[in-house]
Order: structure tokens, then sequence, then C-alpha cells
């Protein structure tokens, strides 16, 4: 069994979930092998604890991996994950949360008990969407890896880079791990989702396309005219509070992509590229689904994929937090900034199905995976 280390710092009542102790010093792994405690006194204890344990990286003499000792090791019946559980919560919600000084906190906490990158959560991201997997799951489902091959400068790297390094873990297990991006039934999952997404972009472009413009209206009006299939496109992206993302991607930016090249075929409908009609497919459907982007991809399109892909500059993990219009009257533009109806704020904005995104999310694929070999020859 993996020793312990324990920092006698007092936490909050019922931190660890000790409200249900079961204790039995006869069962395999318990470190808590040589008596029975009068009742009370194991939650009293584990209460007292409140996560604060340390498992040591000591191998044992069985020829057993950490891993599989940690699975073993109970403390009053509480595995660690269960003891823990409160902490990667916290560790797992500053990852989705995205910006450098929650990414450092995070990362500054696993270092300290790489453990809790072995935890399964629940966790929420900006947006309220549920996400449960361990920390590393979570930064993979968020899309949080190297934007490109070579990166040297540490704060540059993926979350998912840094926290396999920040936790010393195997190869075995982060490819065990990234499953939950790379197997097949995240796959379908991650289709799944995309295609609804699609669906509802596809029916607000074709409702949007309809809409006829008298001579006399400005941008605003049309766009007040064309309210109910906005709405509506809203409301088919809100977020269910019912589900909760297991494998695949949160939001996965090639939509975008897709959402792009769908208008680019069909732009006969929309008559004109810089038309009303075009105007509000771009600013509301278009920054709908930007807005709809994890963190770390909504750090790169407000920065400018073209940025990024063509110039390597690495965007700044910084949220636009001041209550941004996108998807309402602005949608970001190729080379970063806010774009409104006939191109206002960004003249000569590009339009059409290279949006940069497939750019983006080839460079994405390739890191998933290089992970292992690009993580280890460091």
């Amino acid at each position: 069994m993996p020793k312990t280390k324990i920092n006698k710092t007092p936490s909050s009542p019922n931190a660890s979930g000790a409200s249900s102790v079961d204790h039995n010093p006869e069962l395999k792994g318990e470190a808590m092998s040589l008596c029975r405690f009068p009742k009370g006194l194991p939650e009293i204890f584990l209460d007292y604890l409140g996560g604060d344990i340390k498992p040591i990286s000591e191998p044992n003499t069985k020829g057993e991996s950490l891993s599989e000792q940690y699975k073993e090791f109970k403390l009053f019946g509480k595995k660690l994950s269960d003891i823990m559980h409160e902490e990667a919560v916290k560790v797992s919600n500053l990852i989705l949360q995205g910006e450098e000084k929650e990414i450092e906190e995070a990362l500054a906490i696993v270092r300290k008990k790489p453990f809790l990158l072995r935890c399964e959560v629940e966790a929420q991201d900006l947006l309220g969407r549920r996400v449960r997997g361990t920390p590393l799951q979570i930064a993979a489902m968020a899309g949080d890896l190297d934007l490109k091959p070579g990166i040297t400068v540490e704060k540059d790297l993926g979350m998912v880079e840094r926290l396999v390094a920040a936790g010393k873990l195997s190869q075995e297990e982060v490819k065990e791990q990234l499953k939950c991006v790379t197997s097949k039934e995240a796959l379908k999952a991650n289709e799944e989702r995309n295609e609804r997404v699609l669906v509802a972009i596809k029916k607000f472009g074709n409702n949007i396309a309809e809409v006829k413009a008298d001579n006399n209206l400005n941008f605003e009006a049309f766009q007040l005219r064309c309210k109910p299939f906005i709405d509506q496109l809203e409301e088919d992206l809100r977020p269910n509070n019912q589900s909760v993302t297991a494998a695949g991607y949160i939001f996965d930016p090639t939509v975008l992509q897709k959402a792009a090249e769908w208008f680019q075929e069909n732009l006969q409908k929309f008559g004109d590229l810089w038309g009303f009609n075009s105007d509000v497919f771009w600013v509301n459907g278009f920054g709908t689904l930007q807005a709809n982007l994890s963190s770390r991809d909504a750090e790169i399109i407000r920065a400018g994929v073209y940025c990024l892909i063509f110039r390597g500059d690495m965007p700044l993990r910084l949220l636009d937090k001041s209550g941004s219009q996108l998807g309402r009257v602005h949608y970001i533009g190729y080379f970063g900034g806010h774009v409104g109806g006939l191109g206002r704020f960004v003249p000569g904005m590009r339009r059409g199905g290279e949006c940069g995104i497939g750019r983006l999310m080839r460079h994405r694929h390739q890191a998933e995976r290089a992970v292992l070999p690009l993580i280890f020859s460091n």
C-alpha cells in the first residue's frame, strides 16, 4: 500500500464526505487495520483531514503500479478518490475557467497531489455545461491541448501536456485517460453532438435566407425582423443541464468550419455575400457558435485564428468578461476583432468556407496523436 503524509490543517466540516463511514480493519487496502475505532471517531478524523492527504510515490515490492496501489488504498473504508473528491472538483473547475491565474492555481495543486489526476468528478464550465471525468480528461474534452508542435515556453503548452508533466503520469495511463476523446465511442458521441448543432445552424440559415429586406430597412431593423429565428437558434443551442459530457469535446470548433462551408455552398440562397441576410447569419449564427466555445478555444478566436495559424502567435489565456455582445451585434473575425453588420469594425473581413478552424482542428488532432512522445521527449 502507498504510504501517506498527513498535513494536520483543520478544514471545513464534512469536506471529506465522512458522514457515511464504514470502517472494516480487515478490508483489503485499509490503512487503519490494527483495531476498530469507537463509533463517530472515524468521521471526526476524516472531517479533520478534509482531503488534506498526500499519497507518497513509493513503489512497493509486489511490482504493482502506483495507480493499482491507489485503487486499493482505503482510510476508514474511504478510497482516496472519495477523500480527495472536493479538491479534484476544484482543480477541474479551475481548468474549465481557462485563464492563466486559474490554470497556474490548478497546476500548483496537482504538483502537490498528483493523485488528483486519477479522481473522477463532475465539473461545470463558464456556460454551466456539466462535464464528467478526471481533471486530465476534462482538460482534453475542453480541447486544451498544444496548439502547434515545438512549443518550448511552458505557459504556452496545452493544459493536457502541463497536467501530464505536473502529475508525472505514465504513458500508459495518459493513453488510457485520453480515450475520452480518441476512442471510437468518444468520436461517435462527439459526432452526434456536432450533428445536433449543425442541424440547428442550417435550419437558422435557411430561415434567415427567406426573410425579405425592404429598401428602407437598416441592419438593426432587419435583425429585429429575424428575431424569432435568432431566439430559436439560441434555444436550440442552450446547454442541457440534465446531460453530462463524458466523451468527446464539450463544444467542438469543427462545427464552425462546417457552418462556414455550408454558408459558402448555399451562398445563392442569401443573395449577396455582404447583404443583410448574410450579415445576420454571420453575426447571430456564426457569432452564437463562437459564444458556445470552451475557454481555450474562445481565447484563440478572440486573438484571431489567422494570428495563430499563419503567424504562430500564441493566444493569451485571457477571456472577454466585459459583457460581450458576441452573437448579438457582432462575431469575431479571422484576424481577431469584432465584425458587425455590413462588415463594420473590420472592413474587408473574409467570409466563407475557409475560416481557419479546419487548420486549427488538424493541429489539435495532431497534438492528440503526438501528446505522449512530445511530453516524454522533453
